[in-house]
């Protein structure tokens, strides 16, 4: 957007959102509220929208992560409640405040390698949104000096990797709407992304990387008579194949149990 003028910050009514323009902006735009201002309060915007936006980014990766835990076998899910219940675990790495090298101490845990993938990445995920959850109570607190047991319980209200599906999405519901609220305080600064922008391009990507996955899976599944048509469909030799809404090729060989080979074009 061509600059005109000085800097100002305006209320962009149709989006709900103070933003940081030049006047001419503000005006041609029909922005309403106007207020000059010095490089000091834009460079105290942009620190207010960076600090929530990383709280932001670190809860939605979170919650990306333990949705995966829901895949876990029964006996997998054993083991990482064993290691989040150890007394040891939650005394050093689940407190108010993390070891500065938490991350190699965590790699050190007794049971880590028994793990699989998507248990260890939930578990790292869910120790960096829990600083993510006292900085966004500081942001929907400004200027209060929080209690230890404020900052406990506010602790409390980030789901465990082992949390039930329903609960845990309960609660993400939950931390997005105090985000959202607090994210109505800050300013568009060009340059800097709102919490709203981080969450939805997290969201996004992880959405695009679980149907690559799916499809890969299904690709792989194919070659070995393991796909079976979604709709219980009947399929023929040399027809077209579908996994995902994504075409993996044509039908190779069909079974009697009516799985069927694809081979790949």
């Amino acid at each position: 957007m061509k600059q005109q003028g000085d800097p100002v910050f305006a209320y962009d009514a149709k989006n709900q959102q103070t933003v940081q323009v030049s006047r001419g902006d503000a005006l041609s735009n029909g922005y309403t509220n106007i207020v000059k201002v010095g490089q000091g309060e834009i460079d105290k915007a942009k620190t207010a929208a960076m600090q929530l936006g990383d709280a932001a980014m670190n809860i939605s990766a979170y919650k990306m992560a333990a949705q995966k835990m829901d895949d876990l076998s029964g006996p997998e899910q054993v083991i990482v409640s064993r290691i989040l219940g150890d007394d040891k675990f939650k005394a050093h790495f689940l407190g108010i405040e993390l070891p500065v090298d938490w991350a190699n101490q965590l790699y050190q845990t007794a049971g880590w390698d028994k793990m699989p993938e998507d248990a260890k990445d939930a578990v790292v995920n869910y120790i960096a949104a829990r600083p993510a959850a006292i900085s966004l109570l500081r942001a929907i607190n400004p200027g209060v000096r929080l209690t230890e047991s404020q900052i406990s319980t506010e602790l409390k209200n980030i789901p465990s990797p082992g949390t039930p599906a329903d609960i845990r999405d309960k609660q993400f519901k939950r931390l997005d709407r105090n985000i959202d609220q607090a994210s109505k305080t800050l300013v568009r600064v060009p340059g800097v992304d709102l919490p709203s922008d981080i969450r939805e391009r997290i969201e996004t990507q992880d959405k695009a990387q679980s149907k690559l996955r799916a499809d890969i899976q299904a690709r792989e599944n194919a070659k070995h008579g393991e796909y079976v048509n979604e709709k219980g469909l009947a399929m023929k030799a040399g027809q077209d194949a579908y996994a995902n809404g994504s075409y993996i090729g044509k039908v190779s060989k069909l079974y009697k149990d009516g799985s069927y080979d694809v081979q790949p074009d």
